[in-house]
């Protein structure tokens, strides 16, 4: 549901005009915009997005306060829809002007005004520097040593272990466990009951395949504008670092184990599992499911998909699917030959049978 908003249709284009213009001088900036909904749904105080020519052709005649679109699905619009109450602008991509815009005027209010900026039940360490503006969630504790940045805010029932750093305006959710000496930039968002900084799974075996425990006395760096969703586990080094670059985007459910290393941009969807000492390069993506063995390397701009199982270094960019994990051509190319396989099979039994 959309938050309750109050601007105008001028306000929104000033928001984002460097990839939003009026598409006709008939534009009306003095409209005035409460809510945000969808094509079906938009009414004369709405503000909607249209991104596709479905979208486009289910707009209804009470045409919204503004409506985003390409310059192709306006003239679209404007064909089906000859009115002088359409009032559009236009984009490149109205998707990312959604977002960026959205991020402005209807975004999620995550500081917990509600409670006071440190709840009386949260526990904070008398050595510990909080900046300004900091909120500490009922139940949360802060560890000893520990800084946190201008604006950030840790949600109730989190812990940040002793000589852990946060960056400035960072959002730690609820039940977030952030382990000792973890470093974390600025604008981080941490989603519920992630882990960071948890002693990695090490244990090496004796002759008697009993299994030692190996201490990791490494820690997590996390750098600025990074999102870690839900459920996460992002191990501490066993020496050394695990490293998150700036701008990388966990989905829920993803585990990163010790010493891995994922490179600037790259986005990882749900289920995803890379264990220790692989490096991830830039601009990655996993579609979900995707398993990365120990110490392997993935190359830039490499993109994973139908849950790849990286067996063997990727030096080479492109898309990869398959268990192992194949050039895209060779895997669609070999699933055609199983079917053409599946087939054959089938003919030489009816064959047999007579």
């Amino acid at each position: 549901m959309s938050t309750t908003i109050n601007i105008s249709a001028a306000e929104v284009i000033s928001l984002a005009s460097d990839f939003l213009s009026p598409y006709s001088e008939q534009f009306d900036g003095t409209k005035v915009i409460l809510k945000i909904a969808n094509a079906v749904d938009g009414d004369q105080q709405s503000l909607v997005f249209v991104d596709s020519e479905a979208a486009a052709r289910t707009l209804l005649e009470s045409f919204p306060a503004l409506l985003i679109t390409t310059g192709a699905l306006a003239d679209l619009i404007i064909s089906l829809h000859d009115s002088d109450e359409l009032n559009i602008a236009i984009t490149a991509n109205p998707r990312l002007c959604m977002a960026l815009v959205r991020a402005q005027i209807d975004d999620y209010d995550a500081t917990d005004s509600e409670w006071p900026e440190i709840h009386s039940s949260a526990q904070v360490h008398e050595s510990s520097l909080l900046g300004k503006d900091v909120r500490v969630g009922p139940g949360a504790v802060i560890g000893a040593n520990v800084r946190i940045g201008d604006g950030s805010i840790i949600r109730s029932n989190s812990v940040v272990e002793h000589d852990a750093e946060i960056g400035k305006q960072c959002i730690i959710h609820a039940g977030v466990n952030v382990g000792y000496a973890s470093k974390l930039g600025d604008k981080v968002t941490v989603k519920a009951n992630t882990v960071i900084g948890m002693e990695g799974f090490g244990f090496v075996p004796d002759e008697n395949k009993y299994f030692h425990r190996m201490p990791h006395s490494g820690r997590v760096v996390i750098e600025d504008d990074v999102v870690i969703g839900a459920l996460c586990n992002i191990d501490r080094g066993t020496l050394g670092e695990t490293v998150i670059r700036s701008g990388v985007r966990l989905d829920a459910m993803v585990h990163i184990a010790h010493n891995v290393e994922i490179g600037r941009d790259s986005i990882i969807t749900a289920h995803c599992v890379i264990a220790g000492s692989s490096k991830v390069g830039d601009r990655v993506m996993m579609s979900g499911q995707t398993g990365v063995l120990d110490h392997k390397f993935i190359a830039d701009d490499t993109v994973f998909v139908h849950r790849a199982g990286v067996t063997e270094d990727i030096t080479e960019a492109g898309m990869y699917a398959g268990i192992p994990a194949q050039p895209w051509k060779k895997y669609v190319k070999q699933l055609g030959l199983m079917k053409r396989l599946d087939r054959l099979e089938k003919r030489l039994k009816s064959l047999e049978d007579k």
